[in-house]
């Protein structure tokens, strides 16, 4: 399993995560970023393409849906917790009464920070709060309990900081997965840098004329390529 971004002559790009199955159905995820979040909604989808059970795996495909596509819920949440009017001018002024000695420079720099705060755009809060919706909703699914019923997905796949977090650790364990990292700077060793290698060149003999056009292409020819790549070898190589 691999995440990442193509990028064409026309600087058109598009996030992926891409897992390549030895033993079950390789999954091709187009997410919008790298970050935790994402990565989780791809993970969930590699388990939903390996599951069985039919009701389990309508159970996961609906969670898949209340987490995806979901930035009205997170304004409505942020705006919830931001402070009023009334008490953010407050606090501002507490600020500026506390720290009077301050240059305007660093006055001006804590203004900016708790204005930033209250943005609906704050990167950091809103990622906090797309994690935990995903993890509220799988818990409160108890699907952890039926997908120890599934066959166990051994996913191995790099040292990308976000792979490694104890955010997604958790979602794996509900998803009955287990994560095996290879060694740092090691791309050599996941196959399906292959499977990349040959989805780019295909794409760059292509004119491609947007974004939209750019991840049609890469979602019709990565069922080729996938199977164009085999894992025999390797799985000889380094799983002994």
């Amino acid at each position: 399993m691999e995440h990442v971004k193509i990028v064409n002559g026309n600087k058109i790009t598009s996030n992926l995560v891409g897992g390549q199955a030895i033993n079950g159905n390789s999954v091709l995820c187009l997410t919008k970023s790298s970050t935790a979040p994402e990565i989780a909604i791809s993970f969930m989808e590699i388990r939903l393409s390996n599951i069985t059970n039919k009701s389990t795996y309508n159970k996961l495909d609906q969670i898949l849906d209340e987490v995806t596509d979901i930035d009205d819920i997170i304004n409505d949440l942020i705006i919830e917790d931001n402070l009023s009017t009334k008490d953010f001018i407050a606090k501002i002024k507490r600020s500026l009464k506390r720290n009077k000695n301050d240059s305007t420079e660093k006055l001006a720099d804590k203004i900016r920070k708790n204005c930033k705060n209250q943005l609906l755009n704050n990167i950091t809060k809103r990622r906090n709060k797309h994690k935990k919706i995903i993890e509220v909703l799988l818990n409160e699914s108890k699907i952890k309990k039926e997908l120890k019923s599934e066959k166990p997905i051994k996913l191995i796949l790099d040292n990308f900081k976000p792979h490694s977090s104890k955010f997604i650790s958790r979602i794996c364990k509900i998803l009955n997965i287990d994560l095996i990292f290879l060694p740092t700077r090691s791309p050599h060793l996941n196959p399906i840098e292959q499977v990349w290698r040959l989805i780019k060149a295909e794409i760059r003999m292509l004119y491609i004329q947007n974004q939209a056009h750019l991840e049609q292409v890469i979602m019709k020819v990565f069922p080729e390529k996938v199977n164009e790549i085999s894992t025999d070898k390797w799985v000889e190589s380094y799983i002994k």
